[in-house]
């Protein structure tokens, strides 16, 4: 899969999960999951599962906001009593293609997503869910591909288009860990800038190439 793709689609998806009712927000993860069940309809829960390369107790956590939400149905299958079927719900297909929508009418003229189609873009989703993406890893990934140099704060939440209390304790684990490097603070109207290390870049170097081993 294309690093930009994964990346932009990611983007997107924040902003538009930032301007939702908090109440009605779903993570990408879950996102993806609601993609998955709207082109395959039902599918047991471990089967979802191994589709986004998750354990099943990450799963269970994932399916019961869905179906607190009302937007995941889950019954026992008729035939073997050990399975557990899951489909979405009317209201689970509505939002899928509401945020789906949403995700398109995001995207600027120049951006590599625009003009695809929302079927191309639940399946490039379907694709993402495979790799769950953090927080740090989106930080690192956004200097990586966006040859980000010395940023502030402000200019890494406008990148990714993460919450800035998400951006800011992620930059103290990516600091901590050694993976980018934080400058002196010269004044008090002056916030200090992030480099990111050779390892930071490393890092990065290979989860692109697991992205890009997605299909």
């Amino acid at each position: 899969m294309d690093i930009k793709r994964y990346l932009s689609l990611h983007k997107a998806f924040n902003e538009v999960r930032q301007n939702t009712n908090p109440e009605q927000r779903v993570i990408f993860d879950e996102y993806a999951i609601m993609c998955l069940l709207s082109e395959k309809k039902t599918l047991s829960a471990t089967q979802i599962a191994r589709e986004q390369c998750i354990s099943c107790p990450t799963m269970t956590h994932r399916s019961s906001h869905l179906t607190s939400l009302g937007y995941l149905l889950s019954k026992m299958n008729e035939r073997d009593h050990r399975r557990l079927d899951c489909s979405l719900t009317r209201k689970g297909s509505l939002a899928t293609t509401k945020i789906t929508q949403k995700v398109i009418d995001t995207l600027a003229e120049d951006d590599v997503l625009h003009g695809l189609s929302p079927k191309e873009i639940i399946s490039i989703t379907i694709q993402s869910g495979k790799l769950p993406l953090t927080a740090d890893q989106h930080i690192l990934l956004a200097y990586a591909v966006d040859d980000l140099e010395t940023e502030p704060v402000m200019n890494i939440v406008r990148n990714t288009n993460l919450l800035q209390p998400t951006v800011s304790m992620a930059l103290v684990r990516l600091c901590k860990e050694g993976l980018l490097k934080r400058g002196e603070e010269k004044s008090a109207n002056e916030k200090p800038g992030y480099t990111i290390t050779k390892a930071g870049l490393s890092s990065a170097k290979k989860f692109i190439k697991a992205i890009e081993a997605l299909s």
